[in-house]
């Protein structure tokens, strides 16, 4: 169980600095497809303790989950986080 506990703290800690990384309402911009999206807040995945992203696209409303892992690697980009 210690080794679950830690990856637990791992990812809550993660949480924090993700918050400050993409505030919730802030926009980003998909690179490759052009697409905008919202952010709304960060989560840990329970299946595998990730945490991850939640947001959503800015047409069509429609709600996304990544890995904080994949949305901060560089696909996206921040275009305004005035509204964090």
């Amino acid at each position: 169980m210690g080794k679950d506990t830690a990856a637990l703290d791992k990812a809550i800690a993660a949480l924090d600095l993700n918050d400050r990384k993409a505030p919730p309402g802030s926009l980003w911009r998909h690179l490759k497809s052009g697409g905008r999206y919202m952010v709304h807040g960060h989560v840990i995945l329970e299946a595998t303790l990730e945490p991850a992203v939640i947001y959503s696209s800015s047409l069509a409303g429609t709600p996304w989950c990544r890995s904080a892992e994949e949305f901060f690697d560089g696909r996206f980009e921040c275009i305004d986080d005035r509204h964090g």
